[in-house]
């Protein structure tokens, strides 16, 4: 019995972390967030691509936060947690930016997505939480149609991927 629902239980997370969402009927993207291929040594850096794509019918311009790749991860609400569901410490400099950025940022920096195009980002979850210890991490962004709104209807989420940390 418990082999059954381990098997069961790895098909259903092995499925959920490569599908892609489902845009909602007013969401402007969506957003893929692509898993590892390989498990991850501790200490090891995890850069992980997330692709935008535009589910709409005309050009969106999308903003983000300049600057090296963690100040530009802030452009998302990345959810980093544990096997037990709680979440990654975070890094010095991400409570730091927390702080800092809070209630959201402004910004000119940005780009023209023309509609069915998508765009790769890279994000170093690394410089953000601490993923010192060895086990499974649920990892998913999320990012606002507009910035300048705090609705949860303006969220747009990606699919969750589980990452593995080893000695």
């Amino acid at each position: 019995m418990n082999l059954a629902f381990c098997l069961v239980a790895c098909a259903v997370t092995l499925f959920s972390s490569t599908a892609q969402q489902a845009p909602k009927a007013n969401q402007l993207f969506s957003l893929t967030l692509h898993p590892l291929e390989a498990p991850v040594k501790v200490g090891a850096e995890v850069h992980l691509t997330v692709t935008v794509k535009n589910t709409s019918d005309h050009d969106l311009n999308l903003g983000f936060l300049p600057g090296p790749p963690p100040y530009q991860a802030m452009t998302y609400e990345i959810e980093v947690r544990d096997a037990e569901g709680h979440e990654a410490p975070p890094t010095a400099l991400l409570r730091s930016l927390r702080e800092h950025l809070g209630a959201g940022f402004q910004t000119n920096a940005g780009y023209t997505l023309p509609p069915g195009k998508s765009s790769d980002e890279q994000l170093d979850i690394t410089k953000l939480y601490v993923l010192t210890k060895p086990g499974a991490y649920t990892i998913r962004v999320a990012r606002r149609q507009n910035p300048l709104r705090k609705t949860d209807e303006d969220i747009v989420s990606s699919n969750p991927i589980t990452i593995r940390v080893i000695k």
